[in-house]
């Protein structure tokens, strides 16, 4: 079994777990700046909103790039025995974490109560007849996770210039267009067994289901957009106060798509304890029900997609205001050609058996008889000719004020993960900053914090404290960062 996840362990099983975190990985354990962390998670004012793209750094607030120090690459890589199938120490749980947030050093990030050891023991073929082994091992019974990553890096050429005041322009881009989803239903009544905190009766005669999708889109964006800017002119405005607009369309092509479909099916026997559910005598098979078997996969991927996508975002900046809304996504679709297809299917989930694919003559042993040779176990399904994706629309918001020594700032959207919200704020004093804030996503709230440190007017070092819950069971833990900052340089 292990050569097979060794195999597709990325599209088929590690995959569907590491994707869990794929929101958070996205918009805040992949930040490399613990400023920012500790003002709510956001990545920039107007996170989402390309018009803020065009505006001119103020405040200090955006005047600086930030180098992140990877604390946390020392957890990841001492325990790099916990990514190997083959170790004992291998525990896909805390691969999830690890892949989740690498950066950031997490307080007790290898501590876990109870046994954690449902995945991994499927891995190995080694499960447990009894069910309360596992007890502590608290999935959530229903998931839904998506997010993209879609930076975009080109350049405006401006006309219709009126000094710093009024533009417009055409902006030419690219970027890599990354989407991953999981769709997760672990059944409800396993999910009690295993959140208890007490032994409990196995259910007799019972079948317990799990299922699970995950889907990758890979693809590169080559971008043509328009830019404007309606300067304010009076005594009082500065030349960064303006109404700003921004509107890309993004040809997409696609280099890489899978969707890795995952069955697992739990059986209890009249004494509660987990057992093989029966086959068919070989002269009916192949199976027309693959259901029936403890683990199925269908691994489809492609290598060849075309589609497009738009963003809109209009800013608007006045003084210590500022003020934004966006449409990131518009009428995005990608569709994909010249499939590939693999089925693989378990008949035991302990025993040490092995997988068979579709169409294999010779039938795994199943532990206590004979191994049988005969027709295929089940017969493969076609590729499909295409298919076409789209992901959500995301719909964006977002207000900040800014003073001389102070920032707060705030930003709403909904699409992936549903609805998210980010604030936060700064004071400053001296050398020093204080900093707090909290989000919202996958439902939790999360509080942040940090402080500042100024080095002179170039240089300083940031610390941010926030909570995150990427792991698969959603379990709350505390992470520090810690970032160097290097301020823009100032005019005299």
């Amino acid at each position: 079994m292990k050569k097979y996840f060794h195999n597709f362990h990325c599209t088929c099983v590690l995959l569907s777990f590491v994707i869990f975190g794929a929101s958070t990985v996205f918009a805040q354990n992949y930040s490399w700046d613990a400023r920012r962390l500790a003002m709510g998670g956001m990545t920039t004012t107007g996170s989402g909103n390309i018009a803020f793209e065009m505006v001119p750094a103020q405040y200090g607030d955006l005047g600086y790039s930030s180098i992140v120090l990877p604390f946390g690459l020392i957890q990841v890589l001492s325990n790099l025995d916990t990514f190997d199938p083959d170790k004992p120490d291998f525990d896909l749980l805390l691969v999830t974490d690890y892949v989740g947030n690498p950066f950031h050093y997490t307080l007790d990030r290898n501590q876990r109560e109870g046994n954690v050891d449902f995945v991994k023991n499927i891995i190995d073929s080694g499960f447990s007849r009894d069910l309360n082994v596992y007890r502590g091992f608290t999935p959530p019974t229903d998931l839904l996770v998506e997010g993209l990553l879609a930076p975009n890096w080109g350049y405006t050429f401006k006309f219709r210039k009126n000094q710093n005041i009024s533009y417009q322009g055409i902006y030419l881009g690219v970027g890599p267009y990354i989407s991953l989803k999981n769709d997760l239903h672990f059944d409800e009544r396993l999910a009690s067994i295993l959140g208890s905190e007490n032994t409990v009766a196995i259910p007799a005669n019972t079948t317990f289901r799990i299922t699970n999708t995950a889907e990758q889109q890979a693809a590169m964006a080559i971008t043509g957009g328009y830019r404007m800017k309606f300067g304010i002119s009076s005594s009082s405005s500065s030349d960064r106060d303006g109404v700003y607009a921004a509107f890309n369309f993004h040809y997409l092509r696609g280099f890489r798509s899978d969707v890795a479909g995952l069955n697992l099916r739990v059986d209890t026997n009249a004494a509660g304890l987990v057992t093989t559910p029966p086959l068919p005598p070989s002269q009916q098979l192949p199976l027309q029900d693959t259901s029936i078997l403890p683990i199925f996969i269908d691994h489809q991927r492609s290598s060849s997609g075309n589609g497009i996508a738009a963003d809109l975002g209009i800013g608007i900046i006045k003084g210590s205001w500022e003020f934004g809304v966006g449409v990131n996504g518009i009428a995005n679709r990608i569709t994909w050609d010249d499939f590939r297809r693999k089925q693989f299917a378990l008949t035991s989930l302990f025993g040490g058996a092995e997988f068979t694919d579709c169409g294999q003559t010779t039938i795994i042993s199943i532990p206590g008889r004979a191994p049988i040779t005969g027709p295929a176990l089940f017969n493969c399904l076609p590729a499909p000719a295409e298919i076409e994706k789209e992901l959500p629309v995301r719909y964006s918001a977002n207000l900040a004020r800014h003073g001389n020594n102070w920032s707060s700032m705030m930003d709403y959207s909904y699409g992936f993960q549903k609805s998210s919200f980010h604030t936060g704020g700064e004071y400053r004093f001296g050398p020093l900053a204080l900093r707090a804030g909290t989000r919202l996503t996958r439902e939790l709230w999360h509080p942040t914090g940090g402080i500042g440190l100024n080095f002179g007017g170039r240089l300083g070092l940031d610390v941010a404290f926030f909570q995150n819950s990427v792991n698969l069971e959603a379990q709350r833990e505390t992470s520090i960062a810690f970032s160097l900052r290097i301020n823009a340089k100032r005019d005299q």
